[in-house]
């Protein structure tokens, strides 16, 4: 005699595999909307790469080191000298030369992921700051970041045309307004 009360499927061994791949269908959808996106942002900024106008690169990349020049000497200070960057940060975040700092963030950090696993970024960060085999590691990251983050300073310098000609309009209008006002006009 069959049962009119359940539902159709319930006793199918399919059954939750299906919910599984419909589960994995939603989740590779976002995955596939975002990774369009990405695509998106790169057409866009290919599309400006390709706009560039290289005779006049030189003095855009120009002004952009002389809008941030802290910001230049750090990229460039710090892919050459990483050393400078490195060290003292993993002094603050308590990877000392003896060892981990107690009460600093490492030892907090430390405390929290126990076990520490063998040659992972932890023991890396570890050996860094004793000066192990983790300091080039670590050096050539600084290095990386920094010399990937110049270029995409200058880049976008490069893309976007340089804020220093909105700048100079916008400083021309506000001096114009500032002797304006003097005159009383």
């Amino acid at each position: 005699m069959a049962d009119f009360h359940a539902k159709p499927g319930m006793n199918d061994p399919n059954l939750e595999t299906q919910e599984k791949r419909t589960d994995c269908h939603a989740s590779g959808d976002k995955f596939q909307e975002a990774f369009g996106k990405i695509g998106h942002g790169f057409a866009q900024f290919a599309g400006r790469v390709k706009n560039v106008d290289y005779a006049k690169l030189g003095a855009k990349i120009a002004d952009h080191v002389k809008e941030h020049p802290y910001q230049t000497t750090f990229q460039i200070g710090s892919a050459v000298f990483p050393g400078l960057v490195a060290e003292p940060a993993l002094g603050l975040l308590g990877f000392g030369s003896g060892g981990i700092v107690a009460g600093s963030a490492a030892a907090a950090t430390q405390s929290a992921i126990a076990p520490v696993a063998a040659r992972g970024p932890f023991a890396v960060l570890q050996s860094a700051g004793a000066g192990g085999y983790g300091l080039p590691i670590v050096l050539g990251g600084v290095r990386a970041v920094s010399a990937v983050s110049g270029v995409f300073s200058m880049i976008g310098a490069a893309v976007k045309g340089g804020k220093s000609q909105k700048r100079k309009i916008l400083r021309q209008k506000m001096k114009k307004t500032e002797t304006d006002s003097t005159m009383g006009i």
